[in-house]
């Protein structure tokens, strides 16, 4: 390899922008394909994410029906809770704002601590009764669990570990302290500290950051709770016997029950969609790279017919002729995969300052240089051995 290192310098220097925009596609290339095999790995660590607590006989469940007044809906709910708690199959039952299995966007909440010393944090607010933590099984593991006072909201609330350590730098340190929530002006008091659980869609930032403040959270149009039954699997019986108990109440109610088996989940599908989308981008990026490179591999090839020639006349193996155009190619995917790595880095620093749960792999850039030298040895194979067929006899017939 060493010996035709030489001669490949010196065609690169008199063919510098064939060089070059080899060199540009698969910079380019290698950024696109290395920033998409990174997002993508992401979106399938998101959508495949442990929520962080017991879904084993836990249904969410959904009443709905016409607007009504909010005092209207409070009620209602206190009645609905109170059915579902009657009901032999359930164990624990609380009313939720919102959760993991919730198919709408839900907007977020700003807090900080009320004795300022941190910075405002992006954080999750479930609003929900004050066995909500025991309804879903979560560890606590500072303090104790809110205290409901009637069906008034309550000053106490539960955070979860990450948020605790980012305002508190530890969890034992957050308890007692309270917090400003940016849609309320009254604090909160901590009055416990439980392990992470994703109880809201996984994509969304800091979704590990999350308060629990005891509220009626009933809507206008409608209820949502979380039940917890004593069988162990989420049968369909029990479901119907849930949905039952809820229309006994009011038949004209729409009530909506579903397990929680996460991979019918809308994150679940979202992220399986992005991922095929991703990929689908990916091999078509690909096949552009390997149709570029070998349309100027071919050129190259046919401007160096002569030389081609001359190296056959003077005892250059077909092989030799191949082996020639392959080094030259590999400096070019070379040069193009270490620059394209660094626009792809350039590219993670900026996303990560937005999304920084998101973590690199070297594998990741392995994967995507590998693909770039099997591309480049294919676009190269066919023009160089059209290349190693060319007789000596060609030589004589340019001079």
């Amino acid at each position: 390899m060493a010996s035709e290192l030489g001669p490949v310098l010196r065609a690169i220097t008199r063919n510098k922008t064939a060089f070059l925009l080899v060199v540009m596609e698969v910079a380019f290339g290698f950024a696109v394909i290395s920033s998409i095999v990174w997002v993508g790995a992401w979106y399938h660590s998101r959508g495949s994410a442990d929520p962080g607590h017991s879904t084993q006989g836990l249904f969410s469940v959904q009443s709905l029906g016409p607007a009504e007044s909010l005092l209207q809906a409070e009620r209602r709910q206190q009645k609905e809770l109170a059915a579902l708690r009657s009901h032999n199959a359930v164990k624990e039952a609380a009313a939720l704002s919102q959760d993991i299995l919730d198919p709408s966007w839900i907007n977020g909440f700003f807090v900080r601590r009320a004795n300022g010393g941190a910075p405002l944090m992006a954080a999750w607010a479930i609003d929900g009764s004050a066995n909500l933590a025991d309804t879903l099984a979560l560890t606590i593991h500072e303090g104790r669990a809110p205290r409901s006072f009637g069906n008034e909201a309550s000053d106490e609330a539960l955070i979860s570990d990450n948020l605790a350590r980012k305002l508190f730098d530890n969890a034992a340190a957050a308890v007692g302290q309270q917090l400003v929530m940016s849609d309320e002006s009254t604090p909160i008091t901590v009055m416990g500290v439980f392990k992470d659980a994703r109880l809201l869609i996984p994509f969304l930032v800091n979704s590990d950051a999350v308060v629990l403040r005891v509220r009626p959270a009933a809507t206008t149009r409608g209820s949502r709770y979380v039940v917890r039954t004593h069988a162990a699997n989420e049968d369909e019986a029990t479901a119907h016997a849930l949905a039952a108990t809820l229309r006994h109440l009011d038949p004209e109610r729409v009530v909506v029950v579903r397990p929680y088996r996460l991979d019918t989940a809308r994150h679940v599908n979202v992220s399986g969609g992005l991922i095929a989308t991703l990929g689908i981008i990916s091999v078509a990026l690909a096949i552009v790279a390997l149709v570029g490179n070998l349309a100027i591999t071919a050129f190259l090839v046919q401007q160096r017919t002569r030389q081609v020639g001359i190296r056959r006349a003077l005892g250059a193996t077909p092989w030799d002729v191949v082996h020639y155009f392959m080094i030259e190619n590999s400096l070019a995917v070379a040069l193009g995969c270490v620059l394209g790595l660094a626009i792809s880095l350039a590219y993670y620093f900026a996303f990560n300052s937005i999304f920084p749960e998101i973590h690199l792999s070297p594998w990741f850039f392995v994967f995507t240089a590998i693909l770039f030298f099997v591309d480049g040895m294919l676009a190269t194979l066919i023009p160089a051995l059209r290349a190693a067929r060319i007789p000596p006899t060609v030589a004589s017939r340019s001079l």
